[in-house]
């Protein structure tokens, strides 16, 4: 199921306009009805969101970012890979966490910047924070 599918679905179970879903994820209202479009009506390409997005949708629903990605089964925008949230404190802190949980900036940052990295990068930022560990 697509996460527009979902998120259609969810306000339908719950009796729920865009705006109020939008509101409670901290979303926009434009970006909930593209989303359930399917695409952007301006560009009329795919939407392609960010994991703090998804992270945000999955707060705002009661959810974990790992819950919502199973009830997206095919759909879900990356795979869970076990040996990348064991290795990493924040993005499992992502998946993992109770909802309502709000991520700072910086865990934002760091958890959008580790989905973009290169596997060499992301061996490499590991290696660094290993060597601080214990540093104030």
């Amino acid at each position: 199921m697509t996460i527009g599918e979902f998120l259609k679905n969810y306000r339908a179970e719950h009796d729920m306009s865009q705006r109020e879903l939008a509101k409670k994820c901290d979303l926009s209202n434009s970006i909930i009805s593209m989303l359930e479009k399917g695409f952007n009506p301006h560009t009329q390409k795919e939407i392609d969101l960010s994991v703090t997005a998804y992270a945000k949708i999955a707060n705002g629903i009661g959810m974990t970012v790992r819950d919502l990605f199973i009830e997206l089964g095919d759909d879900a925008p990356i795979e869970i890979r076990p040996w990348v949230l064991k290795e990493n404190k924040q993005l499992r802190m992502a998946f993992d966490s109770a909802p309502q949980q709000k991520l700072n900036k910086d865990d934002e940052e760091l958890i959008e910047l580790w989905t973009h990295a290169s596997e060499t990068a992301k061996q490499a930022a590991l290696a660094v924070l290993k060597a601080m560990e214990g540093v104030k």
